[in-house]
């Protein structure tokens, strides 16, 4: 038996870590992982229709977690390929089958999830999405809001737990607003002209 760590962070043992899980797994098993293995017993082919409206629900917020935990460790594999070989968009848009857009995000998260070690933690832990992963590290590749985001990470990871994406968002652009050095005056100028 090997211990091994839930997505929820509870402790389980099991015996060995499959690419495919087993035939009925599912993503009750979808938190297991060890050391060696990041397919954590995760099986597609499990009947769902059997299952009651909370169990689905609970399988919702695992797969929840275990995005959380893909977009951790490809931002770790992006970061590092980046540090070693350069521009890693084509790359991830050839081999990780991503439009140029999701490759060039993907690079960007990766990029900012380097530069806040608190927020990469937090989505590894499944304490954050990965939507408010995103929303932190975008702000990393511009000063002001950068320089914001660093100064109150802790505060904005708080935000961040108690929030859902959408929210989490409003308030991301709220501190873009507050943090900027005129108060906002530039964006409200920038929202007038647009008008």
């Amino acid at each position: 038996m090997v211990e091994t760590m839930t997505v929820d962070g509870s402790a389980a043992n099991s015996s060995a870590c499959t690419a495919g899980g087993g035939k009925g797994a599912g993503v009750r098993d979808a938190g297991v992982r060890d050391a060696g293995c990041l397919c954590g017993g995760l099986s597609v082919d499990s009947v769902v229709a059997g299952l009651d409206v909370a169990a689905l629900k609970a399988e919702i917020a695992a797969l929840s977690r275990v995005d959380a935990l893909v977009v951790a460790r490809r931002s770790a594999v992006v970061a590092e390929l980046a540090r070693r070989d350069g521009d890693v968009a084509e790359q991830l848009r050839k081999s990780g089958n991503m439009s140029g857009r999701q490759a060039r995000k993907a690079a960007k998260t990766a990029g900012g999830l380097a530069r806040l070690p608190k927020t990469r933690e937090a989505l590894e832990r499944g304490e954050i999405g990965a939507g408010q992963a995103e929303a932190l590290a975008s702000r990393m590749d511009k000063p002001e809001q950068a320089r914001n985001v660093r100064d109150n990470e802790d505060a904005l990871l708080e935000k961040a737990k108690c929030q859902d994406v959408d929210e989490f968002a409003r308030t991301m652009r709220q501190e873009d607003i507050d943090g900027s050095p005129d108060g906002g005056n530039t964006h409200a100028q920038r929202q007038r002209q647009s008008r």
